[in-house]
């Protein structure tokens, strides 16, 4: 797959943040019109935070049609945001599909954000 294509685009952020209630962020790719695929969604990078340690562990899920689906655990332990760097290979959601990144509640009064850095191209 080649990507230079796409890298000309501005990068796009999608987020969401909630206080002890799911955060959930959803991308979807345009529906295509016509022959070639320009509207994949080629996700960059993904990175979750907590404001406080969660009151048990949690697992945030990221689930997709071309990506694989997976899940990271979060302690419930004070922790840095963790970040998922996809820059050189990233994510791909191609036109019409989603991908959701999901993060059950952390606790009373924990602050949750979930930010995804993506691109539209061509594929």
């Amino acid at each position: 797959m080649d990507t230079t294509k796409a890298l000309a685009q501005p990068v796009q952020t999608a987020a969401a943040s909630q206080t002890n209630a799911t955060t959930t962020v959803t991308i979807t790719a345009p529906s295509q019109v016509g022959g070639q695929n320009t509207n994949t969604i080629f996700v960059t990078g993904i990175m979750i935070s907590a404001s406080a340690a969660p009151a048990a562990t949690q697992r945030a899920t990221v689930t997709g049609p071309q990506a694989a689906n997976f899940g990271i655990n979060l302690p419930a332990a004070a922790f840095a945001p963790i970040v998922l760097p996809y820059g050189t290979h990233p994510l791909i959601v191609t036109a019409g599909a989603n991908l959701v990144v999901s993060v059950p509640a952390l606790g009373a009064g924990v602050v949750c954000d979930v930010v995804v850095h993506y691109y539209i191209g061509t594929l």
